[in-house]
């Protein structure tokens, strides 16, 4: 169980639009720094604060559901633990929100209690680590001298602007990733484990793409291809590397229009979505410093 010290320094927001829930919640959770939100609106604005590590939220809700305000969340700031909450029929889209990068979901009503308090449990650890993720990024570029850049990107530790101090130029032999495309600097370590991410992501999504081409009608291999490329354009934005991002956005926007109908599979379309993949698979190539095949 976390120590109290800890719990109070991990805000927590309830989003749910049950006053009743909230209220048993908020009482439940008396030893932590609780507030809540009864809409996505007005949970976002208290996003915005900067204040909140972790987001439990429901997934039925009126106006912006929860899969909706998840999405917002992890677009403003990855760092941020959000538990979903949900009721046996929407168990299908609980899952979806797992793959949206909710850390898990509770079945409600909660027939253990004790579940809250593992899930925040675990949402407290995986918020320490985006803390130390942070504090390595920063004594990385003290290390190097840059302590006059300022922070520009969602922040892990403290839900406010800030970015990986910037300077280095390509080929740096410190450890550090390559810095040719306005990428920030960032810790080898931590830059080879989302390069290894992007990889998966990019090979997954040629995968959706060759099983669109074979059926134009698979609205899953859509579905989870769109995912694949608000992930990565998500990642790419925490870690500063524009490119990437610009390209998964047109991407994924690429894809929304599919979604709602506008634009239709075709071969055309299915050479996009390829090109775009490969384009991807060569701006990690970029950022790691290796050349790519001619």
């Amino acid at each position: 169980m976390t120590l109290r010290s800890e719990k109070e320094r991990y805000p927590i927001l309830i989003v749910d639009d049950e006053p009743e829930l909230v209220e048993a919640l908020v009482n439940y959770l008396d030893e932590y720094n609780v507030d809540y939100a009864h809409d996505a609106d007005s949970a976002l604005k208290k996003i915005d604060s900067g204040k909140f590590k972790i987001v439990m939220t429901d997934i039925v809700m009126a106006g912006v559901d929860g899969i909706e305000l998840l999405r917002r969340i992890k677009s403003r700031n990855p760092g941020i633990q959000v538990i979903m909450m949900t009721g046996q029929t929407t168990v299908m889209r609980a899952s979806e929100a797992l793959q949206d990068g909710a850390l898990k979901y509770l079945l409600k009503p909660f027939d253990d209690i004790g579940e809250v308090d593992r899930a925040i449990d675990e949402a407290i650890k995986k918020a320490k680590e985006w803390e130390d993720v942070f504090r390595r990024t920063i004594q990385a570029g003290k290390r190097k001298g840059d302590t006059a850049s300022q922070p520009n990107t969602a922040s892990p530790v403290d839900g406010k602007e800030f970015g990986f101090v910037d300077g280095t130029q390509p080929g740096d032999q410190d450890g550090r990733a390559r810095r040719d495309i306005g990428e920030p600097i960032v810790d080898r370590a931590i830059m080879d484990a989302f390069m290894m991410e992007f990889r998966e992501d990019i090979e997954e999504a040629i995968k959706y793409v060759l099983m669109l081409e074979k059926n134009p009608g698979d609205t899953e291999s859509l579905h989870a291809l769109f995912r694949k490329m608000h992930n990565m354009k998500g990642n790419a934005g925490v870690l500063g590397l524009e490119k990437i991002a610009g390209v998964s956005h047109e991407t994924e926007t690429l894809l929304d229009s599919i979604r709602d109908g506008t634009i239709e599979i075709n071969s055309e379309i299915i050479e996009t979505l390829l090109a775009n993949c490969d384009a991807l698979a060569g701006l990690v190539d970029e950022v790691e410093g290796k050349p790519r095949d001619s």
